[in-house]
């Protein structure tokens, strides 16, 4: 867990959209092969329960989402990255090495 201050900020190509929010159209056809279909939409229309995922572009590099209600007392999410970009440190450690998204 970090804590991080809100005056903190960074630059950064990653978008992130929100189950709370409008996702866009796009994301609909951005399923990054790990959901079945019919789950991807499942998760994309909040049947699945609240979900967040960072993206570039309209590539998925993350998904975060939680199968369960949350509670004041407990909460459960799972989380998803794209291998390439798996065990690189936080964001805000390193600098942006120059990938292609």
């Amino acid at each position: 867990m970090y804590l991080l201050e809100p005056s903190l900020e960074f630059r950064s190509p990653v978008a992130i959209e929100r189950s709370d929010g409008a996702a866009p159209t796009w994301l609909r056809e951005a399923n990054p092969g790990n959901w079945e279909p019919v789950e991807w939409h499942d998760l994309l229309d909040g049947q699945l329960g609240p979900w967040a995922t960072a993206v570039v572009g309209q590539q998925v590099l993350a998904i975060c989402h939680t199968p369960i209600p949350m509670t004041e007392f407990a909460a459960e999410a799972g989380v998803w990255t794209d291998p390439r970009f798996r065990r690189q440190g936080p964001p805000w450690r390193r600098p942006l090495r120059g990938q292609a998204y």
